[in-house]
């Protein structure tokens, strides 16, 4: 079976800043890639991104032995949190946010990115 890198990828940009949130971002498109995650996968490369849609986004990061930056969009694609996981932790439940954007560690400071930034990518091009 191919994991979420076989497919489309696109650019996220956080356009309140201008900067690169991550040059490949993948979308988790059927119901085991939203579950599965980075689950068991090789550590996400410089530049990538798993994005995964959800009702009520949390994640964690139980079986991982890397950590990774989150950030939570709401429906208008604006950062409503973001979190450094490290390996076997779990992130609160942000009951604002439809959706989570998993980085590799220090992407978001990279980027820049800050609660109420806007992101474009994925549905919002």
């Amino acid at each position: 079976m191919a994991g979420f890198r076989s497919g489309r990828f696109s650019t996220l940009k956080n356009i309140s800043r201008s900067t690169v949130v991550a040059e490949r971002a993948w979308l988790a498109r059927t119901i085991f890639q939203r579950i599965r995650g980075l689950l068991f996968a090789k550590p996400l490369d410089r530049g990538e991104a798993l994005v995964i849609p959800s009702l009520a986004p949390q994640v964690h990061t139980f079986f991982m032995n890397y950590p990774i930056d989150v950030i939570f969009l709401n429906r208008d694609n604006c950062v409503v949190a973001l979190e450094k996981l490290e390996p076997w932790r779990i992130s609160r439940l942000y009951s604002k946010a439809v959706c989570a954007v998993e980085l590799t560690q220090g992407a978001v400071a990279a980027s820049q990115t800050q609660v109420g930034d806007k992101i474009e990518g994925f549905g919002s091009n």
